[in-house]
């Protein structure tokens, strides 16, 4: 019975010091809270990367919303980039970018016969920087790859078709 006594007293002593120990660690309150991920501005980027077959068989224009505001469209005869900072409580509500190909109105259509490829890679992202240019936790990417090879009666009805080769839209929340 004595025996049973001291194996009790001393797993007692134990737990208790062991909790004296846990609770005489570092004082935690003098620590500066962390800070707040706030975006003070935005990078906006809008990128056309198109194969050349697209240039030669199509007019292409991308149409987009720039950092003021507006909309605005432009004819493209070879690949684009748009990028932009801008203080978020400036910037657009919405962005918009759509990348259009319309058939050129001249002789330039291919030979039934031939293969034709058509690669294609446009993206809108939108990432936030805080006010010591760090990244935060606002980042949205949109990219849109594609390559493909016509032949044909495919070819020729592609050809003689409007084509939307990319379209996307963003909120600021």
């Amino acid at each position: 019975m004595k025996r049973i006594t001291l194996i009790f007293t001393g797993l007692i002593s134990a737990i208790i010091f062991t909790s004296a120990l846990i609770s005489c660690g570092d004082d935690d309150d003098d620590k500066a809270p962390k800070p707040v991920d706030t975006t003070a501005y935005v990078e906006i980027e809008y990128d056309v990367d198109l194969s050349r077959t697209w240039y030669d068989y199509f007019d292409i224009e991308v149409t987009y919303t720039d950092v003021t505001g507006q909309i605005i469209t432009t004819p493209l005869t070879r690949d684009w980039e748009y990028t932009k900072r801008v203080q978020l409580e400036s910037a657009p509500k919405t962005l918009t970018m759509t990348v259009t190909a319309k058939p050129k109105s001249n002789d330039t259509a291919p030979v039934a016969t031939q293969s034709v490829t058509f690669e294609r890679d446009c993206s809108m992202s939108v990432e936030g920087y805080d006010a010591r240019g760090n990244k935060t936790s606002l980042q949205y990417e949109y990219e849109a790859p594609m390559i493909f090879t016509l032949q044909g009666d495919a070819l020729t009805t592609m050809l003689s078709r409007t084509q939307e080769l990319f379209n996307d839209v963003y909120t600021f929340k």
